[in-house]
């Protein structure tokens, strides 16, 4: 996803991931950009000169991709403050959910695991 982000802004260096994407290595990025090729969301192009100079860039898919996803993470973010659905949803609310509640499984953890 970061390296579809910054090919969304232009087209991008190999090294300039490398800069701007944290913790990412030579070696997983060669992997991605690899793959993403073989699914025809990028396109790697080669200029002549010394030293080799390479740039990715998104095709139409991968630009389409990514606006699929852009809208996914915005759904996301809508639906972050989840509301409760169970049978007594006052109690929920106002912080005391029953233990059967599906949006309390993570409390419940934290209660049995001290």
């Amino acid at each position: 996803m970061e390296i579809m982000r910054e090919l969304a802004l232009q087209p991008v260096r190999t090294r300039k991931f490398l800069v701007h994407i944290p913790g990412l290595t030579m070696k997983s990025l060669r992997e991605r950009l690899q793959e993403m090729e073989q699914q025809n969301l990028i396109i790697r192009t080669e200029y002549d000169g010394r030293p080799l100079k390479v740039e990715y860039s998104l095709t139409e898919r991968g630009v389409k991709i990514l606006a699929i996803l852009e809208t996914l993470k915005q759904l996301a973010e809508e639906g972050s403050e989840p509301s409760c659905s169970c049978s007594v949803e006052k109690d929920c609310m106002n912080g005391s959910k029953p233990l059967n509640c599906p949006f309390r499984r993570e409390d419940t953890r934290r209660q049995r695991n001290p």
